[in-house]
C-alpha cells in the first residue's frame, strides 16, 4: 500500500526533528559537562568552605536524559582528588591529620549519613533518579550527600545557589 502524502510529510518532519534533538544532545552533553565543572569551582572558591573528607564535594552529579533514558552522566569525582575517608556521621567526633585540604581539625558531625562515599551517592542518585519520560530532554545537578542540604542552609557554602544561577543564564544560550 503507497503511503499518502500527508505520511510523507509527518514521517520527513519527526526525521528532521529527530536530527535537530541529535545535535542538541551534543550541545547538551558539553553544557553538562560544564555545569559539574563549575559547581565543582564554586565549592572550592567559596571561601568559608571546608572539606573535611572531600565527599561533599565528590558527590556532585549532573545528568543528562532524553525521553526518559540517560543520555550521560558528569560526576565531580572524576575532576577533583577523591574523598579520604567514609562520610562522618552524627554523633561522633572525628580528628584530621590531614583533613582533604590539607589541615588539622576536629569536627563533630550534625547529620546521620550511611557513612559511604560521596562518589558512590552520586552514581546512585544517576541510576535511580526517575526522569520525566514526556521530556524530551532533562538536566539534573545534584549535591547527593546526606549533608548538603544541612551545609547549604546553615553555611551557604556548597556552591549550589551559584551552580543554579550558571544553569539559568547558560542553558539558555545553549539551546538557542
Amino acid at each position: 500500500m503507497a503511503m499518502k502524502n500527508a505520511d510523507i510529510l509527518q514521517l520527513a518532519i519527526e526525521r528532521r526533528l529527530e536530527e535537530k534533538y541529535d545535535e542538541m544532545e551534543v550541545k547538551l552533553k558539553k553544557h553538562c559537562d560544564d555545569i559539574c565543572e563549575s559547581a565543582v569551582n564554586f565549592r572550592l572558591d567559596e571561601p568559608n568552605a571546608h572539606e573535611f573528607t572531600g565527599n561533599l564535594l565528590n558527590s556532585i552529579a549532573v545528568a543528562l536524559y532524553r525521553r526518559g533514558k540517560l543520555v550521560q552522566a558528569t560526576f565531580s569525582s572524576s575532576m577533583v582528588p577523591g574523598a579520604i575517608a567514609p562520610k562522618m556521621t552524627t554523633d561522633k567526633f572525628y580528628h584530621w591529620k590531614p583533613d582533604w585540604q590539607g589541615d588539622e581539625r576536629t569536627f563533630r558531625a550534625d547529620v546521620k549519613t550511611d557513612e559511604g562515599y560521596g562518589k558512590y551517592d552520586a552514581q546512585s542518585f544517576v541510576v535511580y533518579y526517575n526522569p520525566d519520560k514526556k521530556a524530551v530532554f532533562e538536566i539534573v545537578c545534584a549535591y547527593t550527600t546526606e549533608y548538603a542540604k544541612w551545609v547549604e542552609q546553615q553555611r551557604n557554602t556548597t556552591g549550589f545557589l551559584n551552580t543554579v544561577q550558571y544553569i539559568e543564564i547558560n542553558t539558555p544560550k545553549v539551546i538557542q
